[in-house]
């Protein structure tokens, strides 16, 4: 908090380039942190049966950090709340757009591939045969790892971060045509 905006601003300036700074020693480049709010709020004290009285500004910063680097996650956490970062929103987990439509499509020609060997395999008995493919209908239902917490303990570790595992699940629907 701070007499006015611009002091508030200005403490803010520091400690998030401090922050920053910190971070930035870890390996993380310029393209893996983003800022994503900056607001300075008027701080009131409410006094009963009286009007509010100003009692000065506070500047609030949000930065965001992408990285693939989950193996220092937790150090980046730790490293940030050591250098003055005193609320973290959350860590979240994603797969790579690249990674993703790769697997699908693995994924998908190996679903393929499936259908077709189960479909001969039920018709080998009867003496049939695929003879062409009426339709393939791709059912593309994608979940996300989800984070798992461990107690913090106030020690010198790292502060445990698990991404856990992404699950990738697509569903083929295959009609072939058999004689």
């Amino acid at each position: 908090e701070a007499e006015n905006a611009s002091e508030a601003l200005s403490k803010n300036s520091e400690l998030m380039n401090k922050v920053i700074d910190a971070i930035k020693k870890l390996g993380l480049e310029d393209r893996e942190l983003k800022t994503t709010t900056l607001s300075i709020y008027p701080q009131y004290f409410y006094p009963t049966d009286k009007p509010p009285v100003l009692t000065g500004y506070k500047a609030v910063n949000t930065i965001t950090v992408t990285t693939k680097k989950l193996e220092i996650v937790g150090l980046l956490i730790d490293t940030a709340v050591a250098n003055g970062i005193n609320r973290i929103d959350g860590v979240w987990f994603s797969v790579s757009n690249e990674l993703m439509n790769g697997t699908k499509l693995t994924l998908i020609s190996m679903a393929v591939e499936d259908a077709k060997r189960k479909a001969e395999a039920a018709l080998e008995p009867l003496d049939m045969s695929i003879t062409g493919v009426k339709s393939v209908e791709v059912v593309d239902v994608s979940g996300y790892g989800v984070i798992q917490y461990e107690s913090l303990s106030v020690v010198s570790a790292t502060t445990p971060i698990l991404p856990g595992e992404a699950e990738i699940t697509v569903t083929v629907h295959v009609v072939f045509y058999i004689g």
